[in-house]
């Protein structure tokens, strides 16, 4: 069955009626253009983790600039992963944590490490109910929690504490960012499910090989793989799916 089309708002060319729904009415190569500049999530700054990493990956091996070999990226996620999650615990083990993610945007190319605890989770939900008592003012400290318990933008560690990962993944988002297939709706939209589940593989062997473990960690402790801007139950799914 064929695919409804719609023309971009911005440049008028055909696209497929769910990449304008996902981007605003505009297509990618647009979307791209009009984003390229902004950060791709409103954090809030904090001093950066600490933690450096020395992995280096051998970009050549992820394939060419038009054809990408996912196994040998996720076996590179895999890798810079360990590596941080290692680090990364040995320097807070005063912390406990509830959830470990990757915030991801595979629009660019983007893994960004993300971790929280029980108690950024509390001070965050204390204080959207004091300075938004418009939205919040009617829920319990307890009810604002799970509406924002996997919304890493408000995590204690998340895009813009975790350095020495991102760093590492740098060259590999590169390589990745200049793969996508700009011109080809449905290939961009490959590209996308591709890179997410490659995303979801890693995190998968990650606790399948008990490196989180590293991690002081909640009996309720889970993983969460999330694209940019996507419904929980979406990143949720997937995440089983693997």
């Amino acid at each position: 069955m064929t695919e409804p089309k719609t023309e971009c708002t911005k440049c008028g060319r055909q696209i497929l009626q769910a990449t304008a729904d996902r981007n605003g009415g505009v297509c990618a190569p647009c979307f791209h253009d009009q984003t390229t500049r902004r950060d791709h999530r409103e954090y809030e700054i904090v001093p950066p983790d600490p933690v450096q990493l020395d992995v280096e990956i051998e970009v050549a091996t992820l394939g060419h600039s038009n054809s990408v070999v996912w196994k040998n990226v996720e076996d590179a996620l895999f890798l810079i992963a360990s590596r941080y999650v290692q680090a990364f615990g040995a320097l807070h083990r005063d912390k406990t944590f509830y959830g470990f993610a990757f915030d991801c945007n595979a629009d660019y190319g983007q893994v960004f490490v993300c971790a929280n605890t029980p108690s950024a989770l509390i001070d965050h939900a204390k204080k959207y109910k004091a300075r938004s008592p418009d939205l919040y003012g009617q829920f319990t400290v307890e009810e604002i929690e799970d509406k924002i318990r996997w919304s890493v933008g408000d995590w204690e560690f998340q895009a813009f504490t975790t350095d020495g990962f991102s760093d590492a993944w740098e060259p590999i988002k590169q390589f990745l960012a200049g793969a996508i297939p700009w011109d080809d709706d449905k290939k961009i939209e490959e590209f996308r499910e591709s890179f997410m589940a490659t995303a979801c593989r890693s995190m998968v062997r990650l606790e399948s090989q008990s490196i989180l473990s590293t991690l002081s960690r909640t009996h309720d402790f889970k993983t969460f793989v999330a694209d940019h801007d996507e419904p929980d139950q979406d990143s949720w799914a997937r995440l089983a799916a693997c």
